[in-house]
């Protein structure tokens, strides 16, 4: 169907662009929160690996151990930022009370 026959019938453009604009905002949530589980495994696992180089002769404890904090403090950071994502998709298909 040609633009301009989408435009005189007015609603059945509306109509697309709420669903195009609803399936955007499922997206972005969804990737964000994607993004944030990818994070939170790759930190996890340089926390691990920062465990195995304590073992390490010569080992710059104060370093290594700042690094640490730094990964789980990335784990904790996705982990909230993850419980909130959901509550916003959650506020977002609630019902509304009219």
């Amino acid at each position: 169907m040609k633009k301009i026959d989408i435009l005189v019938k007015g609603r059945k453009l509306s109509e697309k662009l709420f669903g195009t604009k609803k399936k955007g905002i499922k997206l972005a949530l969804e990737t964000a929160k994607n993004e944030l589980e990818q994070k939170k495994g790759e930190s996890e696992s340089k926390y691990e690996d920062s465990l195995i180089k304590l073992a390490d002769d010569n080992v710059n404890y104060k370093y290594l151990i700042n690094q640490m904090i730094e990964h789980k403090q990335t784990v904790y950071n996705a982990e909230e930022t993850i419980k909130l994502i959901d509550s916003i998709k959650e506020d977002l298909n609630s019902e509304i009370d009219e």
